[in-house]
């Protein structure tokens, strides 16, 4: 089951941003990773806001 079949399309969305921002190379780091980071960090604040429901 997917993001977007349990209906979750704004996260689902903000997931694909998060990949398409780091596209590391094999055993490379990713070049946004404090961007990424912070992304991640909103992203699970928002799953938890989710969970809470």
């Amino acid at each position: 089951m997917t993001l977007e079949d349990m209906e979750f399309y704004r996260l689902a969305d903000r997931l694909m941003s998060i990949l398409l921002n780091c596209k590391p190379k094999e055993a490379s780091h990713c070049e946004k990773a404090n961007l990424v980071g912070e992304m991640i960090k909103g992203i699970t604040s928002e799953v938890h806001k989710i969970s809470e429901r």
